[in-house]
């Protein structure tokens, strides 16, 4: 038990650890008994605060639980009943156990509505823009990955998940003219890759993968509708997992990507007529709103290919 808490200690620092440090001890003083224990519960109530003083939910408790153990040496000691030990370790585990979140701060808002009072004391946070708010963040990100970087089990639950998402899949397969189209994602890919082949026989071919368009995966790409005459398609992209759209315009046959951009749009597509599409969209926001500002009187424009935007009509 001596050595097993002392791994603990130097090894594997943090709550866990040293809590099954602390049972060490205990059992450790039911075959020492007497001073000895009582030294020993000292050395690990320090030994503890320093494993943990850095640990956002652990310090006050820790030292708590070590308070009790060092109690519980010290009754032992003077010859008193073992179930009042027993109560201190139940009690002590119990607030190790507890979070104590980051404070949020709150403010003094309040609307009226019609002659009812309602408080919105967390309203700052609606900002999502403000420097208050991406410290909040922030702080409660470093919390939340503090507990999780605890969990033991944590990268063995990680490597079942990858072992049985990694497959080869395959969606969504339709036909433009002679060329079949399909997206297929090879296991462990962010985002799965278009692709098409002339006819049932045919090579297939990469058409656009979005993984190249981002280092870190995160703009999604998604297939349009063809073109009349079934010489161009039309696809969108979404960053970040923004609803914000911008639509491009490949030619199938020599697989080349047109001059055409359009911004501003959501949860739209193209729908083609003569010589360009109609789409919806919206107005321009202010710089720095963009994922802030409300999203009023969305709009439908006419776009002619090789045009710009600002030509829309």
């Amino acid at each position: 038990m001596l050595l097993l808490s002392c791994y603990h200690f130097f090894k594997k620092p943090g709550l866990y650890a040293n809590a099954l440090a602390m049972v060490s001890c205990f059992f450790y003083y039911q075959l020492f008994y007497g001073l000895p224990g009582l030294c020993y519960s000292a050395l690990e109530l320090f030994a503890g605060y320093f494993n943990n003083k850095n640990n956002i939910s652990g310090s006050k408790e820790i030292i708590c639980l070590y308070l009790t153990y060092l109690l519980i040496s010290l009754l032992k000691h003077l010859n008193m009943k073992l179930p009042v030990a027993f109560i201190c370790i139940m009690y002590a585990s119990t607030a190790a156990a507890q979070l104590h979140y980051p404070e949020t701060k709150t403010i003094n808002q309040v609307d009226d509505y019609f002659g009812t009072k309602v408080s919105d004391p967390y309203r700052w946070l609606e900002d999502d823009t403000s420097a208050d708010t991406k410290q909040w963040v922030k702080t409660e990100q470093q919390f939340t990955q503090n507990y999780l970087s605890q969990i033991p089990f944590r990268d063995k639950i990680k490597k079942r998940y990858q072992n049985v998402m990694n497959y080869p899949k395959y969606f969504g397969a339709f036909k433009i003219v002679n060329y079949i189209f399909y997206s297929q994602n090879t296991g462990l890919q962010n985002q799965s890759v278009y692709y098409y082949q002339e006819g049932l026989n045919g090579k297939p071919q990469v058409f656009i993968d979005p993984n190249t368009l981002s280092s870190d995966g995160s703009i999604s790409l998604s297939l349009d509708a063809a073109s009349n005459n079934k010489k161009y398609i039309a696809y969108h992209t979404n960053k970040g997992g923004s609803d914000w759209q911008k639509l491009y315009i490949m030619n199938i046959a020599t697989h080349k990507k047109l001059i055409d951009e359009i911004n501003w749009m959501k949860f739209g597509s193209a729908v083609w007529k003569g010589e360009g599409f109609y789409y919806s969209g919206y107005d321009k926001p202010a710089e720095g709103t963009e994922l802030t500002a409300q999203n009023a009187n969305q709009k439908v424009w006419y776009h002619k290919l090789s045009d710009t935007q600002d030509k829309d009509g």
